[in-house]
């Protein structure tokens, strides 16, 4: 997909959806693994966060998100 000469990039215009679905299946992925694998802040102090990792982060005690 694409073209290696960088000054004048000729991409047909029936690649450029394909690109599109491509880089909205990578924006999808990353929000998956940030909705199971990333932890509320707010609310928390810096030093509370900083804490908590050090520590290693306490699932027990984890608050689940409300949609």
């Amino acid at each position: 997909m694409g073209s290696n000469n960088y000054l004048k990039p000729d991409v047909p215009l029936t690649q450029i959806p394909a690109a599109f679905v491509y880089l909205g299946c990578w924006f999808l992925m990353a929000g998956i693994v940030y909705y199971f694998i990333g932890f509320e802040t707010r609310g928390k102090s810096i030093e509370q966060i900083d804490k908590e990792l050090a520590d290693g982060l306490d699932l027990s005690t984890a608050q689940v998100r409300q949609a």
